[in-house]
């Protein structure tokens, strides 16, 4: 009887996890978000290009902040930043 009883509460808690993660998948899907809709018009590009193996985000400078700009080596005549660099 005891092992019977032993077996019991390792099954359950074998599945215990499973349950658990079921129920906090349902209870957080459930909370939604209010999406206000912003008039704000955002005209930024981003553009990708690929060689097959690689994919490289290219971004205009004119785009980029410019205390982001000051910690990136970069030549004044560029237009346009890569994510592969030099």
């Amino acid at each position: 009887m005891k092992i019977a009883k032993k077996i019991f509460k390792w099954i359950l808690y074998f599945l215990l996890i499973p349950i658990t993660y079921i129920i906090v998948s349902l209870i957080l899907s459930a909370i939604t978000v209010d999406r206000k809709a912003n008039n704000e018009n955002f005209n930024k590009s981003i553009y990708l290009s690929t060689n097959g193996v690689h994919l490289y985000i290219v971004i205009p400078i004119k785009d980029v902040d410019s205390l982001v700009l000051s910690g990136i080596k970069h030549n004044g005549s560029e237009n346009y930043l890569s994510s592969l660099g030099r």
